[in-house]
């Protein structure tokens, strides 16, 4: 958490990851309500010594790979390389005199060619995990205090924060979570979300503040569904379940090995995942199954010489040894709908992308981003919660989800109507007005 003045700046120094990160930025968010300000992607940061090293995530070649220098200031308007500002402009250069912001870096530690993390493969909570940043040296925060903004800034006057304990990340989450999901109401998804068979785009108008810190370099599809709708709700040995299928799109394999992530022209998507998120304040994620989970488990299955089609199959349900033969382990894998131990009484699955290639080429693709890119004029919203538009957009990367429900007595029984809706209050759609808020933040 950094706090501004008239006359201090903010910098982060680090290098860039070796090996085993998929994407990394840095978001600056406003303290009160976790709303981004603005961010910086991996493959944007330019490096301390561009004669001499590169970014591995930009540029692919044999050139030693570099550092970088990321500064913060209130307003982002000084100049400096790879700036980022911690005032919202809404705010007037007295009220960012002094506020307070939360600087938030992101790393996705998810490889295919490395074995998923767990307990087994990770140190224990209490030593370090070089596995957190790329297997580099964690980044340094330091802070400089000017007496004015024209005062001699050659002098090194800079302070260093004390850096984070890697074994207390447990506690941090906790702290957050506690002091931000108090403020955020509950998640209220519409009726279009609940039709049977169909993910459409998330676009943060449904829910009030649905979730803290969202990620900007993402674009989701969800689809949920009541556990205790008409349906269900007068049947309570009955369980809700789901079976999604499609074509995964092709991802950035990671910074070495084809599709490298610097040639982002021979991937569709920088990162996809599946996420099972609880409908409830803030939309916490219960379970992933990221596009590494799915190389790991179809490539080894091909036979030999020949390479997967990228047609996946996953089940989402509360336990695997209880979905009344719907699911297949040996064909498919499993999507847990359980939140720390508890069963939920509704819950959603989320298609998050990061990074398509339209980002960078500003042509039209089949991913979540460029859906979401033709529904920025507001009046084509209605397009992007329209299944039909999507799914000639997107083609075969559209998913494809189907519900069940399986009884105690091991009957499944497919769900061919809709599923019933919860109504979404006038207070949460007007309030949603003013606030972009985002499921399943990370």
């Amino acid at each position: 958490m950094l706090k501004t003045t008239e006359k201090n700046i903010f910098r982060v120094r680090g290098s860039f990851p070796q090996e085993g990160v998929r994407y990394f930025s840095l978001q600056s968010n406003n303290v009160d309500v976790g709303f981004p300000i603005s961010t910086i992607k991996d493959y944007e940061i330019e490096v301390d010594d561009p004669e001499n090293t590169r970014n591995p995530f930009a540029e692919d070649s044999d050139r030693p790979i570099g550092t970088y220098t990321i500064n913060v200031t209130p307003r982002g308007d000084q100049g400096l390389k790879n700036e980022l500002s911690l005032c919202p402009e809404s705010m007037t250069d007295r009220q960012c005199r002094s506020v307070n912001a939360v600087m938030l870096m992101r790393f996705y530690t998810s490889d295919p060619d490395r074995p998923p993390v767990s307990s087994k493969t990770d140190p224990p909570a209490s030593q370090p995990n070089d596995r957190l940043f790329g297997y580099a040296t964690p980044p340094m925060v330091e802070e400089r205090q000017f007496k004015s903004w024209t005062d001699d800034r050659s002098r090194d006057r800079w302070r260093v924060f004390p850096t984070c304990d890697q074994t207390r990340s447990t506690q941090v989450t906790s702290l957050i979570s506690k002091h931000f999901y108090g403020m955020i109401p509950p998640f209220a998804p519409p009726v279009r979300h609940n039709k049977n068979n169909n993910f459409v785009l998330y676009l943060g108008e449904d829910t009030a503040t649905a979730g803290v810190y969202p990620n900007l370099d993402a674009a989701y599809l969800l689809a949920v569904a009541w556990q205790l709708s008409p349906e269900l709700k007068d049947k309570p040995k009955k369980r809700l379940m789901a079976r999604v299928t499609g074509t995964l799109p092709v991802t950035s394999r990671n910074l070495f090995t084809d599709p490298k992530i610097a040639n982002y022209k021979d991937a569709d998507v920088r990162y996809m995942s599946f996420s099972s998120i609880a409908l409830v304040s803030g939309g916490p994620t219960m379970d992933t199954l990221d596009d590494a989970a799915f190389l790991r488990f179809y490539e080894p299955q091909q036979p030999e010489g020949e390479a997967w089609n990228r047609s996946y199959s996953f089940v989402a349900a509360e336990d695997p040894e209880r979905t009344c033969g719907l699911y297949n382990a040996s064909q498919e894998l499993f999507l847990s709908t359980v939140l720390d131990g508890k069963l939920q009484d509704y819950w959603g699955i989320l298609d998050r992308q990061l990074i398509p290639k339209t980002q960078r080429t500003r042509l039209p693709d089949r991913s979540n981003g460029y859906a979401r890119l033709q529904c920025a004029d507001a009046s084509a919203l209605d397009a992007c919660v329209d299944p039909d538009y999507l799914k000639n957009v997107m083609e075969d990367y559209y998913p494809r989800i189907q519900w069940y429900t399986c009884d105690q007595d091991g009957t499944l029984e497919e769900i061919t109507d809709y599923l019933g809706a919860i109504p979404v209050s006038e207070t949460l759609t007007n309030k949603q007005k003013t606030h972009n808020g985002g499921v399943g933040s990370n």
